[in-house]
């Protein structure tokens, strides 16, 4: 088994592709005894069951995690701690908005237009969280101008997503009898006032 490929190793994926099997091509006409092919693991694992090729089972602990001597991956857990706490953030945010949906969408009298509008906004934070929790992201280990992309991903995920979250609150308040005419916004601003969100606690609740 040779793995193949690695994280910006390839660029080009026809001249990738072309030397590989060229490679391949020159040692399956010049080896009789040697054949090379493109496989997958599970392949690979049905032809080493086929040929009773047995591996020693390993069960010491594989943390800390090192790829090379003395050069161990332990810094991941806690590395970008504001974006592991953005993370949690925006998992929060998409529960709670996920659970005012669902009531949503359980009305009789739904829009298919707040459907279409509900099932976007939950989708977008999905893809967002989803991709968050790549090895490179949560973790922390992403270049610089990736982990700044994640991080505008994640926010502008969310934002949008709160307009939609702030109406249907607004609306639960309502028929809760409190005054319609109040505008409720979320404010991803912590440890801070809701003047600081721009919004006027004497017309407006936060």
């Amino acid at each position: 088994m040779m793995p193949w490929g690695d994280d910006f190793w390839f660029s080009n994926a026809h001249v990738t592709f072309e030397n590989l099997e060229t490679t391949i091509n020159y040692f399956n006409e010049k080896y009789d005894d040697i054949t090379l092919l493109y496989s997958t693991p599970s392949e690979y694992i049905n032809a080493l069951k086929e040929e009773k090729v047995t591996w020693p089972v390993r069960y010491d602990d594989m943390f800390p995690y090192a790829d090379q001597s003395e050069d161990y991956w332990t810094g991941y857990f806690t590395s970008r701690a504001d974006a592991k706490k953005q993370d949690r953030q925006t998992a929060s945010n998409l529960h709670a908005s996920n659970k005012i949906y669902a009531q949503k969408m359980l009305e009789q009298d739904v829009s298919d237009e707040t459907v279409k509008s509900i099932l976007d906004n939950k989708h977008a934070m999905f893809d967002a969280m989803g991709i968050m929790q790549h090895h490179d992201a949560i973790t922390g280990t992403a270049k610089q101008a990736v982990a700044d992309s994640y991080a505008d991903m994640l926010s502008s995920a969310m934002s949008s997503n709160n307009d939609l979250y702030s109406a249907l609150v607004g609306e639960k308040a309502t028929q809760a009898g409190l005054d319609s005419s109040l505008t409720w916004t979320a404010c991803q601003i912590s440890t801070t006032t809701p003047v600081d969100c721009g919004i006027q606690a004497t017309d407006s609740v936060g």
